[in-house]
């Protein structure tokens, strides 16, 4: 009997020990709140958002790092872009592809710090696409279905705008009030009435804390993480190298000591190649793990049969006609590119070998022995090693970086294996150089001539990745399209003067709408519906 108890008493103290330590690791969790133009659309338009970030603690850092997606019910990714976070706010256009089925999809906003938790707790917003080109609808199993009615944003004040009925072209003054000017990331929009969000409760899934940090909170910028295996096997503090494509740096990590790295990455834009390598390990096979940036955990999205009424028709029609038009003859703004000078991460160099300036020679080891290159090599084990020569002492202390257009390679075998007609030139840097956290007993960079690393064979752990980086950066987004179904959009307000406007070209009824996010952290609008005549 006293055993049982004895037992008893060390079971009790184990749970709350565990129970301690589990209210030790928790952390405050983020939510996401994000209204768009409206809810229904037409096939190859565009889909305007803004929103906010919340976070259970207030004095906690925020992410600065929006991801934005397009799903069906049964989790299809249709499109996906990454935001920029300024001012816990964000803006953006995400577009809705030609060929996609008639249906009802969701946008889905979350962060990667989201992912510590459940799918569920992301931002869900319902919305009614139809493609008027095909006749198919998109099919979800009956189980998803369901047949409560969902209603939609009505108007709900009378004060925006000084009249009710307009004709076409007519001057239009949206006057925006104190009260207004209150709210945070204010959005401001006019779209066809029938067209208005769909009423969701924006508190129905929320979560104050994390328990399983799998994620680090992206609060500098866009990162890369994942974890380094040597024969299956985690490998702590193993050396990651990550090179963009074009650049003339690269970024060099540590994992940590459960052999997870993060890389912060640096503000670029669109999809760019990366190349990743590991530093060899005389263990074995080096692999790269590497998390998916986009979530892809399944969850189950309970959604209306898709139909179209009678009532519907008529304004579905006017929008498909609008966006055909639009599609025709509203220019898209040019986006332009800035033409950076891109420069070596090291600054100048203590010496250049031109291979052009020499006598071909048979082998890439008689450049470094036959010319005054301050570079030995050396041998031990069986295996070749490059080192400088130099007044520094660290020359000594620390391994040289060796690097072939921009990639540190670690194994001198693979650079002295490499055809010397492939390179153009080799820049030597004979003193010790910190880049980042790391410190290097010089720098010796193999350039070759078509900028595609020659010949050289990289380890196996050697791997390219398309990785998408920020979508263009679209806060303050204004957008006035004579032809387009949403014919005015302006998010995160900054100036509350009067908004002045022309009343459509088309006849109908419309909405005016002011979105944003009060002092409590709750989503409000103001609505008032117009009607254009001719």
């Amino acid at each position: 009997m006293m055993k049982d108890k004895t037992t008893y008493i060390l079971v009790l103290v184990l749970g709350l020990l565990l129970s301690n330590l589990n209210a030790q690791i928790s952390l405050p969790a983020e939510n996401a709140n994000t209204w768009t133009d409206r809810a229904v659309y037409i096939s190859g338009e565009e889909i305007c958002f803004s929103g906010m970030l919340g976070i259970s603690e207030e004095d906690e850092l925020l992410s600065s790092v929006v991801y934005v997606e397009l799903i069906s019910p049964e989790n299809q990714k249709i499109n996906q872009i990454k935001l920029p976070v300024s001012r816990k706010a964000y803006s953006g256009k995400l577009i809705i592809p030609e060929d996609v089925l008639s249906g009802y999809y969701y946008l889905r906003t979350y962060t990667k710090w989201m992912r510590n938790g459940s799918p569920n707790y992301y931002n869900y917003i319902l919305l009614k696409i139809l493609n008027p080109f095909q006749r198919d609808v998109l099919n979800i199993k009956d189980s998803l279905i369901v047949h409560e009615t969902k209603s939609r944003i009505k108007p709900n004040t009378e004060d925006l705008v000084k009249n009710s009925k307009y004709q076409v072209g007519d001057s239009l003054i949206i006057q925006l009030e104190d009260n207004i000017a209150k709210l945070k990331n204010i959005s401001v929009s006019m779209i066809p009435s029938e067209s208005q969000a769909f009423i969701t409760n924006k508190n129905k899934y929320r979560v104050a804390k994390y328990y399983h940090m799998k994620y680090e909170a992206e609060t500098r910028g866009l990162s890369l993480s994942g974890k380094i295996l040597v024969n299956g096997r985690i490998s702590p503090f193993h050396q990651l190298n990550v090179h963009i494509l074009g650049e003339k740096d690269f970024i060099s990590v540590l994992c940590d000591a459960d052999g997870h790295f993060n890389v912060a990455l640096v503000e670029e834009f669109n999809e760019k190649e990366l190349f990743l390598i590991a530093g060899s390990s005389e263990q074995g096979k080096v692999e790269i793990k590497i998390d998916q940036d986009f979530c892809t955990k399944k969850v189950y999205l309970n959604t209306p049969k898709f139909s179209v009424e009678k009532s519907e028709k008529e304004i579905l029609l006017q929008m498909a006609q609008r966006q055909q038009i639009a599609s025709i003859y509203e220019s898209k703004p040019a986006r332009k590119k800035k033409n950076k000078k891109k420069k070596a991460f090291y600054g100048s160099v203590f010496k250049t070998i031109d291979f052009d300036f020499y006598v071909p020679l048979d082998s890439m080891s008689q450049y470094f022995t036959d010319i005054p290159s301050w570079v030995t090599i050396k041998k031990k084990a069986g295996k070749r090693s490059l080192h400088l020569v130099g007044t520094d002492a660290e020359l000594k202390m620390y391994p040289s970086l060796v690097m072939v257009d921009w990639v540190p390679v670690d194994e001198a075998d693979r650079v002295l294996a490499m055809n010397p007609k492939l390179v153009k030139d080799i820049e030597i840097i004979n003193q010790a150089y910190v880049h980042g956290n790391q410190i290097y007993g010089g720098v010796i960079h193999i350039k070759t001539r078509k900028g595609n690393f020659g010949n050289l064979k990289f380890p196996e752990s050697g791997q390219y990745l398309n990785y998408l980086f920020y979508s263009f950066n679209m806060s303050n987004l204004q957008t006035q399209q004579r032809f387009s179904n949403t014919f005015y959009w302006k998010s995160d307000l900054q100036s509350f003067s009067d908004i002045h406007l022309e009343a459509p070209l088309f006849s109908g009824k419309y909405l005016i709408m002011i979105q944003g996010i009060d002092h409590n952290g709750e989503f409000v609008y103001k609505a008032q519906e117009i009607e254009v005549g001719y």
